[in-house]
């Protein structure tokens, strides 16, 4: 049954990063990088190693970057 509610009000939408906070991509890479170096980067898991990373960066996250 549909509501005729609004959708909650996230004041964190609109904000930007301050200066020198990396991007959820510069974390995610990083993650997934970090992830490669302790296989010895071994090839054939590197989208693996960016999904498992784009998780951590979720979790770490929560809904501060959703848009």
């Amino acid at each position: 049954m549909p509501t005729n509610r609004p959708a909650a009000f996230d004041p964190l939408r609109f904000a930007k990063p301050a200066r020198g906070t990396p991007s959820r991509q510069e974390m995610i890479a990083e993650i997934a990088y970090f992830r490669a170096q302790r296989r010895g980067f071994e090839p054939g898991h590197e989208i693996e190693d960016w999904l498992a990373a784009e998780a951590e960066v979720e979790k770490r996250l929560g809904s501060q970057y959703h848009r």
